[in-house]
């Protein structure tokens, strides 16, 4: 049984973000940015008729989901180790770890905080998959009325470049 790999990488598939990993309690990286590439790959069946979605509409939602985190600062929301407070139009962002810690004050306007514990590029691969997932949900119940996604489509995978040559890819199955 074969099936067919969509893929988009396009490069305007890109996000430029800063942020920091938290390694343990004792542990915290410096600020630091990247410039983010994503590529998007759609496992889907074999079909008749060739055509299993059009590839303007991927592209529509990976740039949409890539242009959410472009220049901004990323904080995970879900850290046991952050206390994140908004006061007035900025975050103040302090790591509790054992021993030490450090704070941060942002502008609001500067901050994308994620449902994630961490900002890891295996995190980020798995957070930017389930967004497109919902996207690309939403918009196959209004192509194909009645049809489900899962028919047509085995499994949806993110990959997330962190530097050139340095890639997460993370692949959810339905």
């Amino acid at each position: 049984m074969g099936r067919y790999v969509i893929t988009i990488a396009k490069e305007y598939l890109k996000f430029s973000a800063a942020h920091f990993t938290i390694f343990d309690d004792m542990s915290v990286e410096l600020l630091h940015g990247h410039n983010y590439y994503v590529t998007l790959q759609v496992f889907c069946r074999d079909t008749d008729n060739g055509i299993i979605i059009e590839f303007k509409e991927l592209k529509k939602i990976a740039r949409a989901v890539c242009d959410q985190l472009d220049e901004k600062i990323l904080l995970p929301a879900d850290s046991p180790y952050l206390k994140i407070a908004k006061d007035g139009d900025a975050f103040d962002v302090t790591f509790q770890g054992g021993g030490f810690s450090k704070q941060y004050r942002f502008p609001c306007e500067d901050i994308e905080l994620l449902p994630v514990s961490n900002i890891t590029s295996e995190l980020l691969a798995k957070y930017l998959n389930g967004e497109i997932i919902k996207k690309l949900e939403s918009l196959w119940k209004d192509l194909y009325p009645g049809k489900e996604i899962f028919n047509s489509v085995n499994s949806v995978g993110v990959t997330v470049e962190e530097t050139r040559g340095q890639s997460v890819t993370y692949v959810w199955d339905f």
